[in-house]
């Protein structure tokens, strides 16, 4: 054999068709999964702002906590209430929500298949 059939011409053609059909899918499938990852990161992105408003809300308290020692005796920060209220300062200080990150993109290998079939010699 020297060259291709007509039958093989036949099935490559059908091969090369059925690659670039299903490629079309392929890219269809991650430019929607892309788009979910997009809205995705929004959201995720739109959270971590709020968590940056709890700190806000966190360090504001834990001031107005330390803000109401100012005027306190020495013989307080002993006490049972003082120590309490240190604890519960102290609980607010530990508070941290960390940001959560992002999801990257998927990203598409080359789908170039088809033309590594349609590029081999079809004779010799």
């Amino acid at each position: 054999m020297n060259k291709l059939s007509p039958e093989q011409l036949d099935q490559l053609d059908r091969i090369v068709i059925e690659l670039r059909k299903s490629k079309e899918t392929i890219k269809d499938r991650f430019d929607s999964v892309n788009g979910v990852i997009n809205v995705l990161n929004e959201e995720i992105e739109h959270y971590n702002q709020l968590l940056i408003e709890a700190q806000d809300f966190r360090n504001a308290v834990a001031e107005t906590i330390e803000g109401d020692w100012a005027d306190k005796p020495e013989e307080w920060f002993e006490s049972t209430a003082g120590e309490e209220q240190a604890s519960w300062k102290e609980e607010w200080d530990q508070t941290y929500p960390e940001e959560i990150d992002t999801v990257a993109e998927v990203e598409l290998e080359s789908l170039k298949h088809d033309e590594e079939l349609l590029s081999l010699p079809q004779s010799a």
